[in-house]
């Protein structure tokens, strides 16, 4: 009977092989919590289709970093104001990672060894590093390194005031500013207009005292001995 029971590829529980299902992307067998069937997996697949959670996160956000492991790194990055040792599942770190383990991380335990590799760079730049690993249960725990401190030197931006184009900018307003003459055309089209408001100001006829001259519409409609009633008949 125990060739009859497999085990779910992301849970890892033990179940009968007839309660598993196969996701038709990574055709690994899951339980029935694991995957997505029917109306709950449209529009990512087409009826009578299965597929796993794993597969289903890659399809709805397929863009990843180019170091799947930076996930893991800022996840414990963040852990660390909380806590000072962290047990994981073989399933939480590929949901972190928004991908599947490779095969050595869950049958070799020299895989999470504290060496200088791409993954292992993750945990140790964030200041843990593994305490222990069970195969077994499928688990993994970290802890803090002692004293650790995150490496907070960035490259420092030029200031304003040490760029070469900043530096020719104050070289351009220390120069002094020069008034450029103006061009023949211009003064003679200032005379002319100067000319033509001078005939225009000596062609109004000018009244002694305080006589108003009526406006042109008044001396049509009027005659000059008589003048509009402003009471109304």
């Amino acid at each position: 009977m125990t060739g009859m029971r497999e085990e779910c590829k992301l849970c890892g529980r033990i179940m009968p092989y007839y309660s598993l299902k196969q996701c038709y992307k990574c055709r690994q067998l899951y339980c029935k919590n694991c995957i997505l069937t029917g109306r709950d997996a449209t529009p990512l697949l087409q009826e009578g289709n299965t597929i796993c959670l794993n597969c289903a996160r890659k399809l709805v956000a397929p863009k990843t970093p180019a170091n799947k492991f930076d996930l893991l790194r800022n996840y414990l990055t963040r852990r660390a104001s909380f806590t000072g040792k962290i047990t994981l599942t073989f399933a939480k770190v590929e949901g972190i990672i928004s991908d599947n383990l490779p095969f050595a991380a869950i049958r070799d335990e020299n895989w999470w060894t504290n060496k200088n590799s791409a993954h292992a760079r993750a945990w140790l730049n964030a200041g843990w590093k593994v305490e222990n690993i069970n195969l077994k249960d499928r688990n993994i725990t970290f802890a803090r390194i002692p004293g650790f401190k995150m490496e907070t030197a960035k490259r420092q931006r030029k200031r304003k005031e040490d760029t070469a184009a900043w530096a020719m900018k104050l070289a351009q307003m220390a120069k002094p500013r020069t008034i450029k003459q103006p061009s023949l055309t211009k003064i003679a089209k200032v005379q002319a207009r100067l000319k033509n408001i001078e005939q225009r100001q000596s062609a109004i006829r000018s009244f002694r005292g305080k006589f108003k001259q009526r406006p042109a519409h008044e001396k049509r409609l009027f005659k000059p001995e008589a003048k509009p009633s402003t009471q109304d008949n």
